[in-house]
């Protein structure tokens, strides 16, 4: 369910950013079409404290770009003749753009 809200709040924070693409595009018309590239790594679960984090970003003039996952595993012996996998999530990184010169 936490998951399902993260990504909806991603959605948000793109979308927000696609109503700003108008003053980008016309920077982008006077500019070169340089970008400056930004990757934060995400361990906070919270999805109130990265919603905000995200937020005050594009109030910087960042747009997200894409998403990356960094996965975790381990193995559990059962017993001598089972394991179990864990799988998790141990970190997300945003790519984030903006035009050079903000």
């Amino acid at each position: 369910m936490k998951r399902v809200l993260f990504i909806c709040a991603i959605i948000v924070v793109a979308l927000t950013a696609c109503n700003k693409s108008e003053n980008t595009e016309s920077h982008i018309a006077n500019n070169t079409g340089a970008w400056e590239y930004m990757v934060l790594k995400a361990t906070d679960r919270d999805i109130a404290s990265q919603t905000a984090t995200l937020n005050q970003l594009s109030f910087q003039g960042w747009e997200l770009v894409t998403t990356h996952s960094q996965i975790g595993t381990s193995i559990v012996k059962k017993s001598a003749y089972s394991e179990h996998i864990n799988v998790q999530t141990t970190a997300l990184y945003y790519v984030l753009k903006r035009p050079r010169g903000n």
